[in-house]
């Protein structure tokens, strides 16, 4: 079984491209594959988009390369194998450390005849640069990748670009740069396999002190005043997500880079909201504080 691991800071377009990747192969005809989606709060809403496309597995709270996790992983892959997946695409959490990944392939390479293929990172062109200022995970990611996809370049000026492209060569001179918006990129006749080294040394010493929050919200509440509330607490934190009533209809709620609001037939976790933020940057007091009015009375204390 071949794998692709797909890796790439909070609100980078990780599961947008896992989108196009996948229909890209499954348009083929050719191979049986299946999505390993691992996020780092406690339910999984990334994973419900494809399950019914896809055989799909959701590992949350926490990240498949934190020995809480690995096992849960291996077990996964292990029997994704058995079943005869030719491929398994694995996005992994945006907080992921991939300096743990050594110890996974070495782990899995003792148990099963896989072939790991490119390691995909994303980066949103808008916020990369600062979050490399103050997450040593955003960096380890981009040095650990053989493809790096710069997305969301609608979002900056073609000199901010060249900032992210200089800063990205510079933390690894050998991996393939792509610049795209909406994670539009094919990669599907490039994939090949790539050996792992992890002898790159980290020139940044804060480490990220992630965290969640899991929030209760009200039915139909205001798109518009929830969209206000998140971007008071833009550079603060990385990422919110989750699916809401508001005007009397189910809408997915992504706000990262961008605000975008999708309506969705979805229910399962509905009404759940979950923010995505580093302790060190906001405490959880502000943030309930912030989200006040949109929240259940158990939530807001």
């Amino acid at each position: 079984m071949q794998i692709v691991l797909i890796s790439g800071f909070l609100g980078s377009g990780k599961t947008t491209f896992l989108q196009h990747l996948a229909l890209e192969i499954q348009a083929q005809k050719l191979h049986k594959i299946a999505l390993v989606i691992n996020e780092f709060a406690d339910i999984a809403l990334d994973a419900l988009p494809f399950s019914e496309s896809f055989t799909t597995k959701a590992i949350t709270h926490g990240s498949i390369f934190c020995t809480c996790k690995t096992g849960e992983f291996f077990a996964n892959i292990h029997q994704l194998a058995l079943d005869g997946f030719d491929y398994a695409l694995v996005e992994a959490s945006g907080f992921a450390n991939l300096k743990g990944l050594q110890a996974v392939v070495d782990t899995l390479a003792k148990q099963l005849e896989l072939v790991w293929l490119d390691r995909i990172v994303l980066v949103d062109a808008a916020k990369i640069l600062k979050w490399l200022r103050v997450a040593v995970n955003a960096q380890n990611q981009i040095e650990m990748a053989t493809i790096v996809i710069i997305n969301k370049i609608d979002l900056v000026s073609s000199e901010q670009l060249t900032e992210v492209k200089r800063t990205i060569t510079q933390l690894n001179p050998q991996a393939k740069i792509f610049c795209t918006t909406y994670g539009k990129v094919n990669l599907t006749s490039c994939l090949l396999p790539a050996p792992l080294t992890t002898d790159k040394p980290l020139w940044l010493t804060k480490n990220l002190r992630e965290a969640f929050l899991t929030l209760s919200i009200k039915q139909n509440i205001s798109i518009e005043r929830l969209e206000a509330a998140l971007t008071s607490l833009d550079n603060k934190i990385f990422r919110a997500k989750g699916f809401v009533v508001a005007h009397d209809q189910t809408c997915y709620i992504d706000y990262s880079s961008r605000y975008v609001v999708t309506p969705v037939s979805h229910t399962e976790n509905l009404g759940k909201l979950v923010i995505l933020y580093d302790i060190s940057l906001i405490g959880t007091k502000e943030i309930l504080e912030v989200l006040g009015e949109f929240l259940v009375e158990a939530d807001k204390y």
